[in-house]
């Protein structure tokens, strides 16, 4: 998997240095560096640790990452009219007028204005009010507005696309701009070869940052870590906090059954809970409602 994500641009692998160049270690000592650089912008701290060595005696550098990632997609320069013509052109999409909401978007989005751009695909995808369904024109758009930087038609991208290699390369762009279901696709990925425990490592960290965002499926891949013990040290209450956490989040009918592995995460919640005393169920459910309160999720 390392390779296939190596190939397509995430940049997770190992450098060996001498240690009199690295933090001051002994030159006997050799350290090892696993770099997620690639992925990570500029306002993501990569904080690292000596804290391990190897069958070999080499220092193993652990890493972990703090801050937030953007969510905005990066879009063509544009100028303020554009920005309020979009903003027209959005509502009258909302308010389900796609005939005004065509006439008003397509100058913008052949300027290279990439959200106008994917407000066309979906428009030339579902049709309807005045336009008729045309998903050729809706795969042009979507592919023009994933090029111009946006994430969500990035991630419809990887979706749709059956060469993996390709799918994890618009992964990869997704998720560098922070999208929760791209970073979460990716954290499955390393989650399913999970007999690495690098791989096990990637899994969690991404998993955490998508589930920040509020990611059911990652959430949920969470809570089974540590309800197993796999990848992280078995703890029943955190387990029962990160299920609880996906089976309260508010979705609508077509975003319900996120991961596949655990499409109802209420059962499994229920499961868990009945098989944990009332005190750590309460502890957990505590944790959880403090999570929701600090990052802004409301269930």
């Amino acid at each position: 998997m390392e390779d296939r994500l190596a190939k397509a641009g995430w940049h997770l692998y190992e450098k060996v240095s001498s240690g009199d160049k690295d933090a001051g270690m002994s030159p006997s000592l050799r350290t090892r560096h696993i770099y997620m650089d690639d992925l990570l912008p500029a306002n993501v701290k990569r904080e690292v640790a000596f804290n391990s060595k190897d069958e070999t005696g080499n220092c193993i550098e652990s890493i972990s990452i703090s801050g937030v990632m953007p969510t905005v997609a990066k879009i063509a320069s544009i100028m303020p009219s554009d920005k309020i013509k979009f903003d027209e052109g959005y509502a009258a999409f909302e308010n389900a007028q796609y005939v005004e909401a065509a006439r008003i978007l397509t100058p913008l989005a052949e300027r290279g204005f990439a959200r106008a751009q994917l407000v066309l695909a979906v428009i030339y995808s579902n049709g309807g009010f005045g336009i008729s369904q045309n998903p050729q024109e809706a795969l042009i758009w979507y592919k023009r507005a994933a090029d111009g930087g946006d994430a969500d038609a990035q991630f419809f991208m990887a979706e749709r696309e059956s060469d993996l290699d390709k799918r994890l390369q618009w992964l990869i762009r997704s998720a560098r701009q922070g999208y929760a279901r791209a970073i979460d696709q990716l954290a499955k990925y390393y989650y399913q070869d999970s007999q690495d425990k690098t791989n096990l490592d990637s899994a969690y960290r991404l998993s955490i940052e998508a589930a920040t965002k509020g990611d059911i499926g990652a959430q949920s891949r969470l809570g089974e870590m540590y309800i197993s013990g796999l990848g992280v040290k078995c703890d029943m209450i955190k387990g029962l906090m990160w299920l609880d956490l996906a089976a309260h989040l508010p979705r609508d009918s077509n975003e319900r059954v996120i991961w596949e592995d655990n499409p109802n995460p209420e059962t499994r919640r229920n499961e868990v809970a009945a098989r944990m005393s009332p005190e750590q169920v309460t502890i957990a459910d505590g944790l959880a409602e403090d999570f929701r309160q600090r990052n802004n999720l409301k269930p």
